[in-house]
């Protein structure tokens, strides 16, 4: 694949009825489920909620990134603002949440940074995941494999940023450690681990608004091109709402993200890979006699930062 970016997804409206695998959500989750199970011959469908937008198209200027936003009031349940929004701002009583709305989930707007989870995150997982006598972690070939594909690496040593030098003075200065952390970031033209043609970081800082140059590693740049060249079919503006079981297969109740054209496709196998709250909003929704799930579900989130800042100059 080349650069200017070719769509690889299609209009739900294509969609077939029957299905073999379908995975809910195109973000990380679902997008290396799709490729591992498309490269091991499998039929599978990725379901997106929303768009597809390619680099080059993404806002440029804040009136663009205004008409993105789309806005949920928990409380309430008032929605605000653009339907399929690249910006999906969830506000509820304790915590506020960003999330991606589009094919490549919430890696088209963070800030792509791959730092591999501390030991002591392991500490209450089964034993075979904690390391033992100095053997690493049972996913440690499966991080390097996420590094290869996502091509982490830290920003160059050669090339500085004046929010870079200004952290490295302070840390200095407080005498902490300074590091910089593997980044998805291609710092220079060439194909990547998916085959797909990338241009070079240009510095230009719109890296949590949509990298319009194709250099951030988002998932619409690696594991899902990945897929789709095994036979993946990715299908955008399907919003999975709940499912049912019937016959032995799963019924994926679906709808339009306008909120019409409801749709009911079959599958013998689903992930549910729509991100945090969207999983367990899916299974919430699917609560019933049938299915059964913990009194935990939808509780005890924590999230990723405390403060969510913007700076300028």
């Amino acid at each position: 694949m080349t650069f200017p970016w070719k769509p690889i997804s299609h209009p739900f409206s294509e969609a077939p009825d029957a299905h073999n695998i379908i995975v809910v959500g195109s973000g990380y989750g679902g997008g290396v489920a799709a490729a591992r199970l498309a490269r091991a011959g499998q039929a599978v469908t990725v379901l997106e909620r929303g768009r597809e937008i390619v680099p080059g198209k993404y806002p440029r200027n804040l009136e663009d990134g205004i008409s993105e936003f789309q806005i949920t009031l928990s409380q309430t349940g008032t929605k605000l603002g653009k339907a399929d929004g690249l910006y999906d701002l969830r506000i509820n009583n304790d915590m506020n949440a960003l999330v991606g709305c589009g094919v490549g989930g919430t890696s088209l707007i963070n800030a792509n940074v791959a730092i591999e989870p501390d030991d002591r995150v392991f500490a209450n997982w089964p034993k075979r995941f904690r390391k033992k006598k100095k053997k690493p972690v049972l996913l440690a070939e499966y991080f390097d494999r996420a590094r290869h594909m996502l091509g982490s690496g830290p920003y160059p040593a050669g090339r500085s940023l004046a929010k870079l030098t200004a952290l490295e003075k302070i840390a200095k200065g407080m005498d902490a450690p300074f590091k910089r952390p593997d980044i998805n970031v291609s710092f220079q033209d060439g194909h990547n681990a998916a085959g797909v043609m990338q241009k070079a970081c240009t510095d230009c800082g719109d890296c949590v608004s949509g990298c319009n140059y194709g250099a951030k590693n988002t998932v619409l740049m690696n594991y899902l091109p990945y897929a789709e060249r095994f036979g993946a079919m990715i299908y955008n503006g399907a919003e999975v709402y709940r499912l049912t079981q019937q016959d032995g297969l799963w019924q994926v109740h679906t709808r339009t993200m306008s909120g019409e054209s409801l749709r009911v496709l079959t599958a013998k196998t689903v992930i549910l890979a729509a991100g945090t709250l969207g999983t367990n909003e899916i299974l919430l929704r699917s609560r019933s006699a049938d299915l059964e799930f913990s009194d935990h579900l939808g509780q005890h989130f924590s999230g990723n930062v405390d403060v969510w800042a913007f700076g300028y100059n």
